[in-house]
């Protein structure tokens, strides 16, 4: 006959139970058959000259027998959680994305996930779509890995290794990428308003239709970058480096272009200017990056990085 649902529900929980308190069913176990061995041997020795002896013996025996069993016990229950956990930090780094996104659920999950970004070294790994809101990566290795659709809004990846890292459409912002190393790196279509770029390398990288408004760029380096597209308005680009950057279709309202090194950058009539005017040939950009300009435009607009009282 089936059983019924309360009767299943009942048999689950008995069950659960019995296995959440396996090592005390162990225990009592051992415990009562030491007790029922105690008992026999008393009968056996009762009324004999040594049965102080015997009691006294049997006492230890079962105090020693009870602190081993604990001992080994907890030895054995922190050895499995080692491995497991090691095992668990080893497939967030997997370059299947269903291994690592279900290695981050049970990191999360059990309380280890800060603990194993920790360990800062996932080469390759598939992280794609993942959400990793205010983790620590500083200094992480995240070359060539996949972060494509990843959610890293504040997260912290000052001197990460992300060459050739695939973050199309990501969302950084707010992140702080402070001389992150992502050459070669895949950043179209990715969010990364407000966040700090200061001094990163961004060699040859693809920032097409990326934005980067309001963001610090202070000292990057964008050579051979292609920003077709990007959106830059408000974003401090001081001292940058745009040699042979694509800067088609760029928008650099109210950016701060202060000693931008432009040498050979490619704009065209969709490129719009600091002073939201559109680039045409022969357009003067010196009077954008050139404070000894005597032309030397800096914006009325207080929120802009470029105001005419901002500190240069």
């Amino acid at each position: 006959m089936a059983l019924s649902a309360q009767a299943k529900e009942q048999f689950q929980e008995q069950h659960q139970i019995q296995i959440k308190h396996k090592l005390e069913f162990q225990m009592v176990g051992g415990l009562a058959l030491v007790i029922v061995g105690i008992w026999i041997g008393g009968l056996l020795f009762y009324g004999k000259a040594d049965a102080d002896g015997y009691s006294t013996n049997v006492f230890t025996e079962l105090l020693s027998v009870g602190i081993t069993i604990f001992v080994v016990d907890r030895l054995n229950e922190r050895r499995a959680t080692n491995q497991r956990k090691q095992d668990l930090f080893l497939q967030l780094g997997s370059q299947s994305n269903d291994f690592a996104l279900e290695a981050k659920r049970q990191l999360e999950q059990l309380g280890w996930l800060e603990e194993a970004l920790a360990q800062k070294e996932f080469p390759r790994a598939n992280w794609q779509g993942m959400i990793l809101k205010q983790a620590n990566l500083a200094s992480a290795t995240l070359w060539m890995a996949n972060l494509a659709n990843a959610d890293l809004r504040m997260v912290d990846l000052t001197s990460a290794a992300l060459q050739y890292a695939n973050l199309t459409n990501a969302t950084l912002g707010g992140a702080n990428l402070a001389n992150a190393n992502a050459e070669f790196a895949n950043l179209a279509g990715a969010i990364v308003a407000y966040s700090n770029l200061t001094s990163a390398k961004l060699w040859r990288s693809n920032l097409v239709n990326a934005d980067l408004q309001h963001s610090s760029l202070e000292n990057v380096i964008l050579r051979y970058a292609d920003l077709t597209g990007a959106d830059l308005r408000f974003a401090n680009l001081a001292s940058a480096t745009l040699r042979e950057a694509e800067l088609i279709g760029t928008n650099f309202r109210e950016a701060n272009l202060t000693d931008t090194d432009l040498t050979n950058a490619r704009f065209d009539g969709n490129t719009i200017l600091p002073d939201g005017t559109q680039w045409k040939s022969g357009t003067d950009m010196a009077r954008f990056t050139d404070p000894s300009h005597s032309r030397y435009w800096r914006s009325n607009y207080m929120k802009s990085p470029a105001y005419s009282t901002a500190k240069l």
